[in-house]
């Protein structure tokens, strides 16, 4: 066990008197295991971070893009509201899972590629020669 010291500097920044200061064995005991909780919590911080942009750049645009397909205000008003509530409410299912049965961290990957997956379909799904071949 090593023991260091260091002079205790007064108020105006002079070594007054040294002391020393005593590790634990705790402290001291060498690390097995690297700290991975910086990774971790960026990882989820990146994930919330393109679920919310996600979120709010299809909600703007749903009810328009609803509207240029076809659908009626109405329809696509009530289709808006159907989606923001099944993106109100899956959470909960998702924190059943994450708590009892997968864990938080293959829930939280589960449901972003799932996420990704729906992205990506609505992005296919206005691309402009499917929108132009499907009315035909």
């Amino acid at each position: 066990m090593e023991v260091t010291s260091a002079p205790i500097k007064s108020p105006m920044g002079s070594p007054a008197v040294p002391y020393e200061t005593i590790q634990t064995v705790w402290e001291a005991r060498p690390r097995k295991y690297k700290s991975v909780l910086f990774q971790v919590c960026v990882f989820i911080l990146m994930t919330e971070l393109a679920e919310r942009l996600s979120y709010y750049g299809i909600s703007q645009g749903l009810k328009n893009f609803m509207q240029e397909i076809g659908w009626g205000l109405v329809s696509a008003s009530a289709l808006k509201s159907t989606w923001t509530s099944i993106c109100y409410l899956t959470p909960l299912f998702g924190a059943y899972l994450a708590d009892e049965r997968w864990g938080r961290f293959r829930t939280i990957l589960t449901f972003g590629i799932w996420y990704c997956v729906g992205d990506f379909l609505v992005a296919i799904a206005a691309y402009p020669t499917i929108m132009t071949n499907s009315a035909a």
